[in-house]
Parts: structure tokens; C-alpha cells; sequence
């Protein structure tokens, strides 16, 4: 939580007002000068309760509306608010490397942070397009479904498709794991987890392999919303102080989904019209905010995003969904058939797309890619043909020969750990599947 005491460290613009109600999560106040996003604390009338920190998300002629970053309790009529001036200031930079912390930049894992500088989290005003760069530099997952047929370049913004329980938080571990070993930095940002789930990720053997070049923020689901999508905007303000660092950053979220859940209900709360699925506008707004500040830079490294989106009761149409995927430079769709059936990760080839793949590859690899979608998809074609022709032992000829390179391709796509093999030797390896 941010303390009174931090904010004297920053700013000496204080101003002053009170408390006048709650309406549901907001607190309504008199609170001359606020802007919107200040930073503020509420001095509670009961001096043995802590201060409390709240964010300015409205204002009107007479008044203000903030969000609580906890619980509201024991807030009454009349308690002191403090404006503070500024917007949150939160430690960044090359120090918080190493660190688990939640959504103020505290440390949860009890380690003092490095040097640190401290900067305001806020969305900056948009990037000039003419500012990046062509993404055509691969970057190496050593996943091979994705590495020979989705392929994702430095500074692309990719989202991972699924329903719960698929595998999308063990494929971003696996993406982030083969990303750290080629010396880029990672920041990871769990929005809505269970805690349990945390205290898992953050002992897993993955995560201590890369611990030494990754920062985690974590605001779990019992969290205020406020909380929750202020984690997004300090994990992205630390990707952007790493990248301007010149590290290449590899922006993790999960989920972004989750975001937009905690932003729904800040709109809900000030009066936003609902839309498709109770979403508001504003949603709809940071998360192209959100995707829009990652990508390859001409000035400075590339933030390269990987986004776990969920998809609620496997519903693919879903407002959110729709949304990133037309505003990413691609999607992996996770399947939960495959899922079921022990396949991971469970990536649907025919359903995933890579924006980039003609800048990522060469002739010849498009080549070989597409024939590998063509043996999915014929295979997924036929398949009620060949499945009845096995059934009554008729089974021969060039339906044979589908289903022997299909059930091939299908086991060589599957594997529990990164890939050993080079991306040449994983050419072959494909191309000897498919020529037979």
C-alpha cells in the first residue's frame, strides 16, 4: 500500500477534502483541484485503523469519485482525504529484477529491491507509428508448434486462446523459461489468480530457473479491481523502463481477460453504459491501450507480449476475444479435445495464426509449413471415413498413408519440456513426416 509517508518522499502539493459517501465501490467526496488518476489517502476518523490509498477515477464541478485500493471499511462520513498532487509513483528499472512484488511495487517475497528509480504508472500518450521497427527477427520458443508453424518474431503481441484448465498458464511458463535462456528479461503480471496458485508459480523449478531476470506482480482475485488493473499498467510501465534499458522485454500477462473483468467493474461502478456481455467502453479502450504499448522500437528494445486470454465456457465469440484478436499480431488457440486426449500443449495448428509468418520465414519453411496444415486439415476432413474404414479393417491406400503421417505429426507435435533440437534439425525432423 502506498503510505502517506512515500508520498511526502515525491510531492509537497497537498490538498484537502472529505469523505461525503459510498456508492457501492466508489467513494464519493468534496476534494477541490483532483484530477483524474491522483493518488490520495483517506484518513479514517478511528486512528488505530491504517490509511487508506484511493485513486481519483471521476470528477464533476463539486465533487470527486475515487477507487479504494482496499477495502473500504470503516470509512465514514467526514474522514479527511489527502490529495497528494500526483499520480502513483512506483519503483522501476533493472533493481526490480529478481523481485516478486505486488501491485505498489512491494516486495511479497520479503527481499529488499535493488537500486530502483521511481516514475509515475500511467498509459502514455500514444507512439508515433512511424517510431517502430519491422518485426522479422524470430524468436525461439522451442515449442515446436509454434517455432515451425506459428512463428512469433521480437515485439510481436501474441494471446493465447482457451477455456480453463487447457495449459495457457504452463505454455506462457514454457514461452517465458525458452525467452529468459536467450537473454531477454521477462515480466510476468498474474491479474486475478488464486493465491494459491502464485505461491505455486513462484516456487515451480520454472520460475527459479529464471527468477534472476524476470519480475513478477501479482494482485490475486480477492483484490480491490482498481488493484488488479493497476498491476497491468506497473507491470507495463517496468517493461517499458527495462526496454528503455535496452533489454528486450517479453510482457507477460495472465489473463487479460481478468483485466478486463476488474475494468468492468470500475465502469460499471461511475456510470458507464453496459455493452456485449455487461462490458464497458473504457475496456474496450485500455485494452487496446494495453497492446499498443509493446512491439519493436527503432530507439529503443522490443517488448514482445504474450497475453493468456480466457475463454469462458469455450465461447470463441466472446466481445473480449473478438476485440484481441483483431488487434494482435496473432493468436494459439488451445483446444480442449486435445487437452483431454494427454496432448500438450494442446495447440490447435489449424486454428492458430502468426500475423508475421511471411516476415519470420523463409520460402522454404512457409512451404514446409503449409503442407503440415494440409495434412491437419485433410486428415480432420476425412477423419469419420478413415476412423470406420479402421473400425472394419478396410483401412489402405492413401487413407492409410493420411492417417500414418497424421497420428506421426500428431505425436511429434506433443512433448513435457523444451526442445534440445536446433530449428534445422526440427525442419527435417517435420519434413521426414510429411514426405514420408
Amino acid at each position: 500500500m502506498i503510505s502517506l509517508t512515500q508520498l511526502k518522499q515525491v510531492t509537497t502539493k497537498y490538498h484537502y477534502g472529505s469523505v461525503l459517501r459510498s456508492e457501492g465501490l466508489m467513494l464519493v467526496a468534496s476534494l477541490p483541484q483532483a484530477f483524474v488518476g491522483e493518488l490520495c489517502t483517506i484518513r479514517r476518523a478511528d486512528e488505530t485503523l491504517p490509511d487508506i490509498s484511493a485513486e481519483v477515477i471521476s470528477i464533476s464541478e463539486t465533487q470527486v469519485k475515487l477507487m479504494p485500493f482496499q477495502s473500504a471499511s470503516g470509512i465514514s462520513f467526514g474522514d479527511k482525504l489527502i490529495g497528494s498532487g500526483t499520480s502513483i509513483r512506483l519503483p522501476m528499472g533493472s533493481g526490480m529484477l529478481g523481485h516478486v512484488v505486488d501491485a505498489f511495487g512491494q516486495p511479497l517475497d520479503e527481499q529488499e529491491l535493488g537500486v530502483v528509480q521511481t516514475q509515475c504508472v500511467f498509459l502514455a500518450s500514444h507512439i508515433n507509428p512511424l517510431t517502430r521497427a519491422a518485426i522479422d527477427e524470430p524468436l525461439t520458443t522451442r515449442i515446436k508448434a509454434l517455432d515451425s508453424f506459428i512463428p512469433i518474431g521480437k515485439g510481436q503481441r501474441v494471446g493465447i486462446l482457451a477455456g480453463s484448465g487447457v495449459g495457457k498458464s504452463t505454455l506462457l511458463a514454457m514461452m517465458s523459461d525458452s525467452c529468459a535462456q536467450q537473454n531477454a528479461v521477462i515480466v510476468i503480471v498474474l491479474v486475478g489468480e488464486r493465491g494459491r496458485e502464485v505461491e505455486e508459480f513462484v516456487n515451480g523449478k520454472m520460475f527459479k530457473r529464471l527468477r534472476s531476470r524476470a519480475v513478477l506482480v501479482a494482485a490475486t482475485a480477492e483484490e480491490m479491481p482498481v488493484t488488479r488493473v493497476l498491476a497491468v499498467k506497473y507491470g507495463l510501465a517496468l517493461a517499458e523502463s527495462l526496454s528503455a534499458e535496452g533489454k528486450e522485454v517479453i510482457f507477460v500477462v495472465d489473463s487479460l481477460t481478468r483485466v478486463a473483468m476488474a475494468q468492468r467493474e470500475i465502469g460499471l461502478a461511475i456510470g458507464e453504459p453496459p455493452t456485449a456481455k455487461g462490458y464497458t467502453p473504457s475496456v474496450f479502450s485500455l485494452l487496446q491501450r494495453i497492446v499498443e504499448r509493446c512491439g519493436a522500437f527503432r530507439h529503443r528494445a522490443s517488448i514482445t507480449a504474450l497475453f493468456s486470454v480466457l475463454v469462458e465456457t469455450d465461447d470463441f465469440d466472446d466481445p473480449i476475444v473478438d476485440t484481441l484478436r483483431a488487434v494482435l499480431d496473432g493468436h494459439i488457440v488451445l483446444d480442449r479435445a486435445l487437452a483431454e486426449q494427454g496432448h500438450f500443449p494442446a495447440i490447435d495448428v489449424l486454428r492458430s495464426v502468426s500475423r508475421l509468418t511471411t516476415n519470420l520465414f523463409d520460402a522454404k519453411k512457409i512451404k514446409l509449413s503449409r503442407a503440415g496444415r494440409i495434412l491437419l486439415s485433410e486428415y480432420k476432413q476425412k477423419k469419420m471415413m478413415i476412423d470406420l474404414a479402421d473400425a472394419e479393417g478396410t483401412l489402405t491406400g492413401q487413407f492409410q498413408q493420411l492417417k500414418k503421417k497424421h497420428d506421426l505429426l500428431n505425436l511429434w507435435l506433443q512433448q513435457d519440456e523444451l526442445s534440445s533440437k536446433t530449428t534445422q534439425e526440427l525442419e527435417l525432423q517435420l519434413m521426414d513426416i510429411i514426405e514420408g
